[in-house]
């Protein structure tokens, strides 16, 4: 399916992200919302490119890197998933598992929007234990998103 090379050490590197890495990651934003939200102008994710890339820089992110540089990363805001992405070639791999299983750890909830139209990442958000709590149509794109939450019932303060 996809590339299988470890780094050199041969695992796999869960890491906060590192300067270096953002235009990777930048990249990586681009490419899979261009890829999978094809029903939104590819012209938007272009447009936006400049308050993501400041936002990023000041989110909680974590970049899961099986070589030296990420192929996926996941974005918090507090307990707000803001963004979970894999290039397409990585995909099926556990990177998106690793980095939400991240996040379930360091959380006792997390909530998300994800487009209807996302079929792969709601069915994805389903089997990793959230569950759809509402909707929202957002203004710019006129496209119906689904908010979604899981909440650690085990988790105790």
């Amino acid at each position: 399916m996809g590339n299988t090379k470890n780094n050199q050490t041969g695992s796999v590197v869960i890491q906060p992200l590192q300067p270096d890495d953002l235009p990777e990651v930048m990249d990586i934003w681009l490419t899979v919302n261009r890829e999978v939200h094809d029903f939104v102008s590819a012209s938007y994710w272009q447009a936006n490119y400049a308050a993501v890339q400041q936002a990023i820089a000041e989110a909680e992110v974590y970049c899961w890197k099986p070589l030296d540089a990420p192929v996926a990363f996941i974005g918090l805001i507090g307990d707000y998933v803001a963004g979970l992405f894999v290039r397409p070639e990585w995909r099926g791999q556990g990177g998106g598992r690793s980095l939400l299983a991240l996040a379930q750890k360091k959380r006792a909830c997390l909530r998300l929007h994800v487009y209807r139209k996302n079929h792969l990442a709601l069915a994805f958000y389903i089997r990793q234990g959230f569950t759809v709590t509402g909707t929202i149509i957002e203004p710019v794109t006129g496209e119906t998103a689904l908010i979604m939450q899981w909440a650690n019932r085990f988790h105790t303060l």
